[in-house]
This record gives C-alpha cells, structure tokens and sequence, in this order.
C-alpha cells in the first residue's frame, strides 16, 4: 500500500485541474487543494492498493501537503494552464486555483477517476478550514513531526479506520 517512487508530477499537474474544474468543487484555494489531493491518495490507497499521484505527503500547519504540490502549481501557472487569484474570503486570504484548460484525462484509469469524483463530490463543498481540522484526525498527520514526511504506512488507516484516535 506504500506509493511507489517518486511524484507523478505530470499526473498531479492534471489532477489539480479536474479539481479546479469539478463541478461539485467550491473556492477552490491552495489549502483545500492539498487536503483534497491527500484524501483522492488515501482513497486510492485503501481501494487500489496505490496512490493516484505517488506523492509524499509533508505534515504543515494546515494539514498534509504534497511534497511537490508547489513546483507543480508553478508549472502550470508558468504553461498558463492555471492562474492563481488571491482572494478577500470572509476573514482569509483565498489562493483561488482557476484552471484556464480541460485536465488531461488520458493517464488516469477508469477507477482512479471515480476516487477523485467521489471525493469531490463528498468534500468538494467542505471548507479549507473543515478539512484542515479534519486532517488533523488522520493517524499520518498525527503521528508525524511538524514538516516531516508522513508515514505511507498510515495514510490509507483514516478517521473511520481509527475512529478512537489510538
């Protein structure tokens, strides 16, 4: 259930564009982003055995990060493929992440574009804040130092895997 080795950088390029075009996702900024992606990873670790993106995960304040989530933001905005907005939102900064093109849709399988509606369609609609919290349930993110990787090994156990946080 580890991911293999090393970030699909191309892959997690196009996956925060079907994020940032999904219908069922709203205010779409970098932090809910990042939440996001680790849970479609977690999902398809648990399903598939393997994630979607391969990326390691970074324990921030917020939440997990994708470790290479950065270079593939710049890369897209650098190929015009994103701009990102920064936005007045309630008593935030928003870093809204628009997608200026359609996702690549060709290196996902089947099952793997099913995790990533599903998870859009359950947290899409989720804050940044929310899911922020929310993360900080998950045993990966408990169990790691502040900016350390978390442990591949306890990505796919959740909140519902661990529901008494042990």
């Amino acid at each position: 259930m580890v991911p293999s080795n090393g970030v699909n950088l191309d892959k997690l390029k196009e996956l925060i564009l079907i994020l940032a075009r999904h219908k069922s996702v709203s205010n779409l900024g970098v932090t809910k982003l990042a939440k996001l992606v680790y849970y479609i990873d977690a999902e398809a670790m648990r399903v598939l055995g393997d994630s979607v993106t391969q990326s390691e995960f970074i324990k921030h304040e917020n939440g997990p990060v994708p470790s290479r989530m950065d270079r593939a933001l710049k890369q897209l905005s650098k190929a015009e493929s994103i701009r990102v907005v920064k936005e007045e939102f309630f008593a935030h900064q928003l870093k809204k992440v628009e997608a200026m093109r359609d996702a690549d849709m060709r290196p996902f399988r089947q099952e793997e574009l099913e995790i990533v509606d599903r998870i859009a369609k359950k947290l899409g609609q989720v804050s940044a804040a929310e899911l922020s919290s929310l993360s900080h349930k998950e045993p990966a993110w408990r169990e790691a130092e502040y900016l350390a990787k978390l442990d591949p090994e306890l990505i796919p156990y959740g909140t519902e895997e661990d529901p008494d946080e042990l």
